[in-house]
């Protein structure tokens, strides 16, 4: 890069990165995830298990989370807010 922390010239992946790495827990809440994302304005979210990189939340994971039948919602109601 022509100027540090300047991503338009980074040429390596260690130059493009984010630090710190802002990352969440396999246990979390989808909502918990979503919530993080969108206050720190990042696409992906590392997931991380003692210390370890598990997998990655994405915003169309998220999307996708939330996508369903009506047969699943009308479940979902039931189940979650009804009872």
């Amino acid at each position: 890069p022509t100027e540090p922390g300047d991503r338009h010239y980074a040429r390596t992946a260690g130059e493009l990165m984010t630090s710190p790495v802002i990352t969440i827990g396999p246990t979390a809440l989808v909502a918990d995830a979503a919530a993080l994302m969108t206050r720190e304005r990042i696409n992906r979210l590392p997931v991380v298990e003692d210390g370890r990189l598990v997998g990655i939340v994405t915003r169309a994971d998220l999307v996708r989370s939330y996508v369903r039948s009506d047969e699943q919602l009308a479940t979902a109601i039931r189940e979650e807010v009804l009872v």
